[in-house]
Order: structure tokens, then C-alpha cells, then sequence
């Protein structure tokens, strides 16, 4: 009778144990799908909106076609954008790039290397000496044009990321670079032969 006695303590004893440490866990689980949520509710507020787009949907070899990125809300940012590297990737077997032009923004350094293989890298960084905008435009930031190589045939994907996106709030002391989430947008070209 002793023994049983103990045995069922012990059970009791276990079971309410189990059930606090299952509470405890449920609790961190809801708090933690909380914070997730807000999380993603306030990055998806302040995301660049990134648009690629290419002047053809179809091309055959040795034509020349231009692909190009635009931000489509980067006036939503004060200080617009300062500082970041596109890296945009394509199938070398396909096309070359030949050409990069890049758009005009006060007191930004620019610089494009086109001879990676199968990826165009475009750096740009901002200065601001009189808190005035970086890329605050929606108009094309860079153009890329494009030559279809002789033997190519089939799609081309142009897929476009960054390496990190940064917006500067000058108004702050010391001020403070803040780094933005963005989409990976992508267009295709065909290539007929």
C-alpha cells in the first residue's frame, strides 16, 4: 500500500511538472509568434520596392537589348538611398555585357564591373553635404545593355539582388545608417535563333 502511495505521488508530482513546463512552453510560443508577426508587419512597411525591366521580350544573336533597375519608393526614405551593391546575374553562355549607364544623383560615386563572369556588380555610394537626397527616384538607376551571342538560343533570366541596402538618417547624432530590406525581382528574356 506504501508503495503504491509513493508511486501515485510521483505521478501526480510528474504530471504537474509536465503540464507547467507545457504552459511555459506555449507561452514563449505565442509570445514568440507575436514578435514575428510585428517583426514582419514593420519590415514590410519600410521594404524597397526594387523593378527590373528588360526593352525586349524576344532577341536573336548579335542584337543589342538593355535591362534595367529602377526603386520604385525610395522617396519614401528621407535621406533616399546611400549606400549598396546590385548584383545583377545572367547566363554568360547567352549574352555579354557590353555597356552600363548609370543615372545622375548629387555627390554619388558610381562604379560597374561588367567582366564577371555571367554577373554585372554596380556599387553605388552617397555622400551628403548639405542633407540632401541620395536615390530618391523611381526613373531607371542603372542600364545595362546587353549583346546576344552568336550561338545562343533559349531564355535568359535576369535576376537582380544586393549585397546589403542602406539609408542614412542624417538628423540624428551621430547619425545613423540603417540597413532596408528589398525584393529580388527578375525578367526574362527569349532568344531566338
Amino acid at each position: 500500500m506504501l508503495s503504491y502511495i509513493s508511486v501515485n505521488s510521483f505521478e501526480v508530482i510528474t504530471m504537474k511538472f509536465v503540464k507547467n513546463i507545457i504552459s511555459i512552453i506555449c507561452c514563449l510560443a505565442v509570445m514568440c509568434a507575436m514578435f514575428v508577426s510585428a517583426s514582419i508587419t514593420a519590415s514590410a512597411a519600410n521594404d524597397v520596392k526594387v523593378e527590373i525591366i528588360s526593352n525586349v521580350i524576344k532577341a536573336e544573336p548579335g542584337d543589342r537589348f538593355l535591362v534595367s533597375y529602377s526603386f520604385k519608393n525610395a522617396d519614401e526614405f528621407k535621406y533616399g538611398l546611400t549606400a549598396f551593391t546590385g548584383i545583377l546575374k545572367f547566363d554568360s553562355s547567352k549574352v555579354r555585357c557590353t555597356k552600363a549607364t548609370h543615372s545622375s544623383f548629387n555627390n554619388s560615386f558610381f562604379t560597374t564591373n561588367k567582366s564577371l563572369d555571367g554577373e554585372v556588380r554596380t556599387l553605388y555610394a552617397y555622400a551628403n553635404l548639405n542633407k540632401k537626397p541620395g536615390v530618391n527616384s523611381d526613373a531607371a538607376f542603372v542600364t545595362y545593355e546587353f549583346l546576344v551571342k552568336k550561338d545562343a538560343v533559349g531564355e535568359v533570366k535576369f535576376s537582380l539582388s544586393f549585397d546589403t541596402m542602406v539609408t542614412t538618417d542624417y538628423d540624428k547624432d551621430p547619425v545613423e545608417n540603417i540597413t532596408l530590406p528589398y525584393n529580388t525581382p527578375s525578367c526574362t528574356v527569349e532568344i531566338i535563333n
